[in-house]
C-alpha cells in the first residue's frame, strides 16, 4: 500500500496518508499537491519553490480531466503559504490560468 501512496513526481517523492484531502483553514485541499510543495521547500535549496517545482505541483493538480475547485483552491493556498523564486510565482499563476476547470 505504501508503494502506491509514495509514487514519485519528478524528482520528488511525497508520501500520502489514506485520505486524498488535507484540511487547511477548515476546507478540504489536495493533499498530494501540498505534500509536493512542502517537499520542494524542505531539504537542500533556499526554501523557495522554483519554476521546476511549480511545474511538479501543477502536474499533481491537473491529474485528471481538468482542475477541480478543490485543486484550484489548493493552488491559491500554496501561493499564499509558500515562498516562490522571482519568476516562479508568475509562472505558476500563468499556467494555472490556462488550465481547464472541471464543471
Amino acid at each position: 500500500l505504501m508503494q502506491r501512496l509514495c509514487r514519485p513526481i519528478g524528482r520528488l517523492r511525497p508520501c500520502l496518508a489514506r485520505s486524498y484531502y488535507e484540511n487547511v483553514d477548515g476546507i478540504a485541499r489536495d493533499k498530494r499537491a501540498l505534500a509536493v510543495a512542502r517537499a520542494a521547500v524542505s531539504g537542500q535549496g533556499d526554501g523557495r519553490i522554483s519554476k521546476a517545482d511549480a511545474d511538479e505541483i501543477l502536474t499533481t493538480l491537473a491529474d485528471g480531466q481538468g482542475v477541480t475547485a478543490t485543486e484550484f483552491s489548493t493552488a491559491f493556498v500554496i501561493l499564499r503559504d509558500f515562498k516562490f523564486t522571482p519568476g516562479a510565482a508568475d509562472h505558476f499563476i500563468g499556467r494555472l490560468a490556462v488550465m481547464t476547470p472541471v464543471k
